[in-house]
């Protein structure tokens, strides 16, 4: 093998696009776009985008991990080019339209070359992300890989299995916090009363023995007490409840069979995946449409 150089270049001269990049991140560090405050995400992903390559390999993996945290979780994900010259637009206007459905977005894809990447340190793409008023994610690549997208989002995934890991909790992790909640609940209001009633019986014995003068006193002050414990008891069975409402309420809203209660169907594949789109389907496929009270076989005609 033979290498014939046309040219020596210094290794402090850097490509035209290097320089861009680099020149924008000198801008954005000079006006404070660096330093902006960061949206941040919710607790538990109502209505999850997913900007990607379909088919990719990172969706795949993105799709695994969703359902081994939460299973039948709700997701949409909206397929882009992730390379090429007409990758930055469709990423561009994919970015606008989740921004108008979702209350969060991931927007990324797998490995690759630095100039497979490259759509992600372009100034049309990164500037999208920053007028999204949705919290948006950034899952670029490999941990290794650093893109101008990453700087500039709310939230810096090191690959897109992470993004899901960091956005995603555990189905049954959250259980297993509310039914501790529960537990620890329960043993409060049962060491509250057991001390008021404590309380109380030493106010009984110390009533009986007191001299005639003194009941008068102490009866008024046990009704001031007891008054006292009631309020104190009411406020704290209020916060109580309302943090299980709301943590029941966020349960209930991601369930989808919630959905098909209110008279819509859902149709799966013969994988189980539910179908969202006609793109892909053909005539003759087996579909599965989902009620409320069952399930009927179909086929697309």
């Amino acid at each position: 093998m033979q290498f014939k150089a046309s040219r020596v270049q210094p290794v402090k001269s850097i490509g035209e696009l290097e320089k861009a990049r680099q020149e924008l991140i000198q801008r954005w560090r000079d006006d404070g776009t660096m330093d902006r405050p960061r949206n941040q995400p919710p607790l538990i992903p109502k209505k999850l985008h997913i900007i990607t390559g379909a088919g990719s390999a990172a969706l795949a993996d993105m799709e695994r991990l969703i359902a081994d945290r939460w299973p039948n979780f709700s997701y949409t994900v909206v397929p882009v080019l992730v390379q090429g010259n007409e990758a930055p637009g469709q990423i561009v206007r994919a970015i606008k339209y989740a921004q108008s459905h979702a209350d969060l977005i991931i927007v990324g894809r797998g490995g690759g070359s630095p100039e497979d990447l490259w759509a992600f340190n372009l100034e049309s793409v990164c500037q999208a992300i920053i007028d999204c008023p949705i919290p948006v994610v950034s899952a670029v690549g490999h941990e290794s890989d650093y893109m101008v997208s990453d700087m500039i989002a709310d939230i810096r995934a090191s690959t897109p299995s992470n993004a899901i890991e960091r956005v995603i909790p555990i189905k049954d992790e959250l259980l297993a916090i509310i039914a501790q909640a529960q537990d620890r609940l329960d043993f409060a209001i049962d060491k509250l009363f057991s001390r008021r009633n404590e309380i109380l019986a030493n106010l009984t014995l110390r009533l009986s023995a007191a001299p005639m003068r003194g009941i008068s006193r102490a009866n008024l002050h046990q009704s001031k007490l007891g008054d006292r414990m009631n309020s104190a008891l009411e406020r704290f069975f209020l916060i109580q409840k309302n943090r299980l409402t709301g943590l029941e309420s966020i349960l209930k809203s991601t369930n989808p069979t919630r959905v098909l209660e209110r008279g819509y169907s859902m149709a799966v594949d013969e994988q189980g995946v539910p179908v969202t789109s006609v793109v892909g389907l053909k005539q003759g496929d087996p579909l599965t449409v989902v009620l409320k009270d069952g399930q009927v076989e179909t086929e697309v005609r």
